[in-house]
Formats: structure tokens, C-alpha cells, sequence
């Protein structure tokens, strides 16, 4: 497996055991660590977790899962994505003969039944056929090309490159590398798979990054900005802001959770990270990794 693919794997293992507790996701997410090792991929919480057990207390599997999409910088699929890419492989699989029409329509029918995501949907009607094909007229070869025909159109479609989603506009307060406080332009355009982020001053100079979501992009744009000195008052570009794996892909990156020195997050430490923060709280991507990796050292933080 190469280290792009372990990478992405992994990630959906995360992404995976983060929204289901179940034992399969216990044993997909300590196998995924064990490839990604193997495949080269290097990091302290990679190595614990790749040695961990299945059936270790779930608290434990997601403290170090966390602690590994920090240090591999992971983009951990939303539960939307994740449902995507699981259909993806399912339909590539049927294309590839390594799974028959039946056996497609009831994955997709006991995965997402029928109130699940749209792209799933001729399937699992397509389930139902099978289960009164003796009352239909028409014979279960015919409905087998039907959903192999079917697997060819929802792939291109999911495959085809996503429309972008309207963009948001926000003024940020920004102080310049020499003292003088302006407000800036910040373009938000999220994707299906990305975000962009587009910065202008007003001078006309402009500043555009892509990522895997808005916090990533965030800490991209300011690692731009960071050695010109330009500090962006967001909330996000506080010292003491993280993203974890579950607020990140529940939120898409918007969401990032205050680390108070003295006790443990909590749901009402989180913040917008485009909301205006205080410069005295405002720090470099540098320092806000420092931050976060002195925080992780108390005894009695859970990781975030």
C-alpha cells in the first residue's frame, strides 16, 4: 500500500470509529494504524495505536486517535463523506466482479436504507426488487445489468467534480507586521472534498489557499502570513485553539475548542474559529502547536 493510501484509510478509520462504536470499527481502526506503519507512515500516536487492542476501552482507541490525526495532520472524512466513499468502493467492487448485484443491494439497503443518502437509493430500491423479482415480469439477469448500469452512473456522477457551495464573506480585524490594525477581507467557498480560503487586504493584494477544511486552510493561510508578521484576530488563530478529530469532521474545521490550562474541554469551550478574538490571545501556527503539545503533557487532560 503506498503512504497516500494508508494515509487515507486511516483517516477513514477514524472517521469510522468515531461515529460508531462497534467492534468492527474497533478492529478496522487498530488494523488501518498497523498497515499505515508499514506502509512508512511515522508518529508516536501511530505506533501506540497500531499496538492497542480491539476490544481496549473505547475512551482509550479515541484519545489516541485524536492524538494521531494531530500529529499526521490527518483530514478526517465527515460522517457525509465517509458514506460516499464507502458507496464508491462498493459500486468499484460490483464493476470489478468482485461482489454480485445482490449482494451490492443489500449492503446498500442494510447500510443506508431508505431514508439514507440519495446516491444510495437506486440500490436499495433495487434490493427490493430482488426480494419480489418472482412477481416483477422480469428476470433477475435483467436486473442485474439494471443495477451494474446503475454502479456506472452514480460512480461518474460521484466522481465528477463537485459544484462549489456559495461562498461566505468575513472581515477580520488583522494587524500588520508594522503595528497598523486594518480590517481584510476573508472568502470562505467550501467544496465537497476542500475549502478555500481568499484573503485581501485593501490594497489589493491577495492571499488564496486550498485544504481539506476550514481549519486546515486557516492554519495554511496564516503560515503564509506568519512570516511577514501579519496576525489574523480570529479565533482560530488563538494560541490556545485546537481542532480535534470529532469536532473537525463533525463541523467541517469551523468549530475548534479553547484548551484551558486547568481542567479538561468542554462543549461550551467551542468557538467559531472566524470569530474576532482578542491580539493579546493571538499566536503563530508555531506557537499554537507548542501550545497544544505542552497541554497534552498534563496528566489529566483526555485529548481533544
Amino acid at each position: 500500500m503506498e503512504p497516500h493510501e494508508a494515509r487515507d484509510r486511516l483517516a477513514e478509520a477514524i472517521c469510522l470509529f468515531q461515529n460508531e462504536i462497534r467492534p468492527a470499527t474497533r478492529e478496522a481502526l487498530v488494523d488501518a494504524a498497523v498497515q499505515a506503519l508499514v506502509a512508512g507512515l511515522e508518529s508516536p500516536a501511530l505506533a501506540e495505536l497500531a499496538g492497542r487492542y480491539p476490544d481496549d476501552p473505547w475512551s482509550v482507541l479515541g484519545q489516541t486517535a485524536d492524538a494521531v490525526v494531530h500529529e499526521l495532520d490527518l483530514r478526517v472524512p465527515t460522517p457525509d463523506q465517509m458514506n460516499v466513499i464507502q458507496l464508491r468502493r462498493q459500486l468499484e467492487a460490483l464493476l470489478a466482479g468482485t461482489l454480485t448485484p445482490r449482494e451490492l443491494t443489500a449492503w446498500a439497503h442494510s447500510e443506508f436504507g431508505h431514508d439514507g443518502i440519495d446516491a444510495a437509493q437506486p440500490f436499495v430500491a433495487a434490493d427490493d426488487e430482488y426480494d419480489s423479482i418472482e412477481y416483477s415480469g422480469q428476470t433477475s439477469d435483467e436486473l442485474d445489468a439494471w443495477v451494474r448500469d446503475q454502479a456506472r452512473t452514480v460512480l461518474e456522477s460521484i466522481e465528477a467534480e463537485p459544484d462549489a457551495e456559495p461562498s461566505e464573506t468575513w472581515p477580520l480585524k488583522v494587524v500588520r507586521g508594522d503595528g497598523v490594525e486594518e480590517v481584510w477581507t476573508l472568502t470562505v467557498v467550501e467544496h465537497d472534498r476542500d475549502c478555500l480560503l481568499r484573503l485581501e487586504n485593501p490594497g489589493g493584494s491577495i492571499w488564496e489557499v486550498t485544504d481539506g477544511d476550514v481549519w486546515h486552510a486557516l492554519r495554511a493561510l496564516r503560515s503564509i502570513l506568519d512570516p511577514l508578521g501579519v496576525r489574523l484576530c480570529c479565533q482560530g488563530a488563538r494560541v490556545d485553539a485546537h481542532v480535534s478529530g470529532m469536532s473537525g469532521s463533525m463541523s467541517g474545521g469551523w468549530l475548534a475548542y479553547i484548551l484551558r490550562s486547568w481542567r479538561a474541554p468542554r462543549s461550551r469551550d467551542l468557538v467559531n474559529i472566524l470569530d474576532r478574538a482578542p491580539l493579546r490571545k493571538i499566536g503563530t501556527v508555531s506557537e499554537q502547536d507548542l501550545y497544544f503539545e505542552r497541554w497534552l503533557k498534563r496528566t489529566w487532560t483526555r485529548i481533544v
